[in-house]
């Protein structure tokens, strides 16, 4: 019941929770107050204590998230005030302090003395604060950090935004991979003199290329000239780690310049950025084409008349993936995290230029490749990649779209897997048929597991009456006698028979 939160009666105990000794519970908290907005940030200052713990670093980060730079003057009174014996300040908010200071330019000089001082972890949040400053001494301390130590330099790098911190990871990039080919040059002798075996020499090797990789990923959401250069490089060095990072970029800024990029390695290399290219005109080109350049892919007979280009389909329908409908902001974006990799919804995300074109939905929900068995995944809430992209498209202020959806997860729990999350979609759209569900469960010879089954049961929007149907109807269908629980489903449908609640 989330409406419950949003009672300003209970904001100060909301504020309390903060400090819960159940850590998980506290940071949840955390993220329900940074919702709140503006209205939230007298509570987070009020009665503040320096010399608190995680209770009063999380209050940080609320200021943080809410209120960024606006609050800059209470985190460096904060942090110029305490620090002595009379005012002391914990570890904890001395860090969350710190790296609050990163939204305002004017806090440069402030963090370069506090370089100077100190040590650790409470350094790394002053690098890490540092990165986000576009002065001139900052621009020096990195160029010289970078030649140093460039993969620990670029890693804080790669929060930087301007054209001079991209240039900088470039250079970088481009110096060790000199290093990294004079390393595979040597490797490639060492096997000609040994026959094609490994040397001791094959680990310092895998070193370097952890370190390119570091360096390469520090690149997302760079899009300087020289930066761009880089992509058929890195391509021909680390082809499994590029994609990713185009894509990321793409999502975190698409720019010009890295669409370009995505344009040029689409056409030079076809399937291994066809995701890329999908993710780019669905953030920048208006539906039309949008549909017209990517509904090709799913289109009744493309698999028959074009069996080459399978992989192509396939990374174009993996940038769908990461398309959502934000249903209380009212428009789709793209997600940095596609569906079936979390149960939440955690990734970046960047508004698509336009909406999704209405004529997706019945090509993507009456695509004959819906049912084939490589969209199984039991990490996604729906258990199923294809029907998580669905449910993710899912608008309810489409006429006619809810029977639509109501009918594709009908069909789907019946022909190849029941889910608790297929059958809340399938309710919100006022779907009324749900007798058989069961039955067909059973029959498809899954020994589902107890406490699944007393999920689905308490979803079904049955009569008691119906819902004994039901599990006699699993009982019998199950080819296994044996199934584990058993004794256990007979009596839930004998109480149920009997007048008891589900719950």
């Amino acid at each position: 019941s989330p409406e419950l939160f949003d009672d300003y009666r209970i904001e100060v105990l909301m504020v309390q929770a903060l400090g819960d000794s159940y850590g998980e519970l506290a940071d949840m908290v955390e993220q329900w107050l940074e919702e709140k907005g503006d209205r939230i940030l007298p509570l987070m200052k009020q009665g503040f204590k320096p010399d608190g713990k995680r209770e009063m670093a999380r209050r940080i980060h609320v200021l943080d998230a809410v209120a960024a730079g606006k609050e800059n003057l209470f985190y460096c009174k904060l942090l110029r005030e305490t620090g002595t014996q009379e005012a002391e300040i914990s570890k904890e908010v001395k860090e969350a302090a710190i790296r609050a200071l990163r939204h305002e330019e004017d806090n440069e000089y402030f963090l370069l003395d506090l370089l100077k001082t100190e040590t650790g972890k409470m350094k790394e949040q002053v690098l890490y604060a540092l990165s986000f400053m576009n002065g001139v001494d900052s621009q020096e301390y990195w160029s010289q950090a970078i030649k140093k130590k460039p993969a620990q330099a670029a890693a804080y790098l790669a929060n930087g935004t301007k054209d001079w911190a991209s240039d900088l990871i470039a250079d970088a990039l481009m110096q060790w991979v000199e290093t990294y080919e004079e390393g595979l040059q040597g490797q490639t002798i060492n096997k000609a003199h040994t026959g094609g075996k490994k040397k001791s020499g094959s680990g310092a090797q895998e070193e370097q290329r952890q370190k390119l990789l570091a360096i390469w990923q520090a690149c997302v959401g760079k899009h300087s000239q020289k930066l761009c250069q880089c992509y058929d490089t890195m391509y021909r060095l680390i082809p499994e780690e590029v994609p990713d990072v185009l894509i990321q970029s793409l999502i975190e800024d698409p720019h010009p310049a890295l669409c370009q990029v995505a344009k040029r390695m689409y056409e030079n290399y076809r399937e291994a950025f066809a995701e890329s290219y999908g993710v780019m005109v669905l953030l920048t080109e208006p539906k039309e084409i949008v549909y017209n350049e990517l509904s090709e892919h799913f289109h009744p007979g493309f698999w028959e008349k074009l069996t080459g280009k399978k992989k192509e389909a396939d990374g174009i329908l993996a940038a769908l993936e990461r398309v959502e409908y934000e249903e209380k902001k009212g428009f789709y974006q793209v997600n940095s995290i596609r569906s079936g990799q979390v149960y939440q919804d955690t990734g970046r995300k960047h508004r698509l230029m336009d909406e999704l074109d209405s004529r997706w939905y019945p090509l993507l929900m009456n695509s004959p490749i819906r049912y084939e068995g490589r969209w199984k995944h039991n990490y996604s809430a729906y258990r199923n990649r294809y029907d998580a992209m669905i449910a993710r498209l899912y608008r309810p202020d489409i006429e006619g779209l809810n029977k639509e959806y109501g009918a594709y997860f009908y069909d789907k729990a019946m022909k190849q897997e029941m889910t608790v999350e297929g059958l809340r979609l399938m309710k919100r759209c006022g779907w009324t048929e749900y007798k058989g569900l069961l039955a067909a469960e059973a029959a498809r010879s899954f020994s589902m597991p107890v406490y699944l089954i007393q999920q689905l049961v308490k979803e079904l929007p049955l009569s008691n009456v119906e819902l004994a149907k039901e599990l006699d109807s699993y009982i019998k269908n199950n080819p296994s006698k044996t199934v584990n629980g058993i004794n256990l489903l007979e009596k839930w449908r004998d109480e149920l028979r009997n007048g008891q609640t589900v719950d």
